[in-house]
C-alpha cells in the first residue's frame, strides 16, 4: 500500500470505537493503519503507564495484519508535537501520510504549532460526529490554511470514550462489549483504573 493512515490517541484504554473507526478508515483510504500512541502531549496529562497502554494496544490488534504501532512518541523526550511527528512518520514511511483528527481538533489546528507544516506534510482525516456541525472548508481557509488538506470519511458514529470505560472500571461495572475480551483482562488483572 502505498498510503499510511495515522491513528494517534492515549489510548488509555484503545476500546472497540478506535479499532472500528480504525479499520474502516484504513479500508476506505486503502491504507495501512498505524496506531500512535501519545507520548508526552503539550495539552493532556495521561496518567497511566505507557506499559500498560502499549501492551493494551498490542492485544487489542495482534489479529489484524493491517495494523501496526509506531512508539515514536512514547519513546522521545520531551513534549510530543504534532509537526514534528509527521516529519519523521513521512521520512520513515516514504508514502502518503493521512493523520486522523477529531472534529473538535480540526476547529483548533490553526492554533496548534506549525499547522502549515502539518498540512504540508499531510492530509488529515477527520469523522462526522454527533452534533459537529461546521463548513471545515470555510473555517481552515479563513485561518490562512490550505483546505484542500482536509478529508471527511463517513463511518459510523459510536459513542465509547476511554473517560467513560475508566469511570466504570473505578465503579466496579462491567466494561465487556466496550474493549476487546484481553484488554478487559489485561485492565482487571494490573488493576487498572481502580
Amino acid at each position: 500500500m502505498d498510503k499510511i493512515f495515522i491513528f494517534g490517541g492515549s489510548f488509555d484504554p484503545i476500546h472497540l470505537g478506535h479499532l472500528i473507526l480504525a479499520q474502516i478508515c484504513g479500508q476506505r483510504l486503502k491504507a495501512r493503519v498505524v496506531f500512535l500512541p501519545t507520548g508526552n502531549p503539550p495539552h493532556k496529562i495521561i496518567t497511566t503507564p505507557v506499559k500498560h497502554r502499549l501492551e493494551m494496544l498490542k492485544l487489542a490488534i495482534k489479529d489484524n495484519e493491517n495494523f501496526e504501532i509506531c512508539t515514536y512518541e512514547v519513546e522521545k523526550q520531551g513534549v510530543s508535537y504534532t509537526f514534528e511527528t509527521l516529519a519523521y512518520l513521512k521520512e520513515f514511511y516514504n508514502k502518503d501520510i493521512y493523520f486522523f483528527v477529531g472534529g473538535d481538533s480540526l476547529l483548533d489546528i490553526h492554533k496548534w504549532k506549525e499547522p502549515e507544516k502539518i498540512l504540508d506534510l499531510c492530509t488529515l482525516v477527520y469523522a462526522k460526529r454527533k452534533g459537529f456541525e461546521i463548513d471545515v472548508y470555510n473555517h481552515l481557509k479563513a485561518h490562512g490554511l490550505n483546505p484542500n488538506r482536509v478529508k471527511e470519511i463517513d463511518t459510523p458514529i459510536i459513542e465509547i470514550s476511554s473517560t467513560d470505560i475508566r469511570l466504570e472500571v473505578k465503579r466496579g461495572n462491567s466494561i465487556k462489549y466496550l474493549v476487546p475480551d484481553a484488554v478487559e483482562k489485561y485492565i482487571y488483572l494490573h488493576s487498572l483504573y481502580k
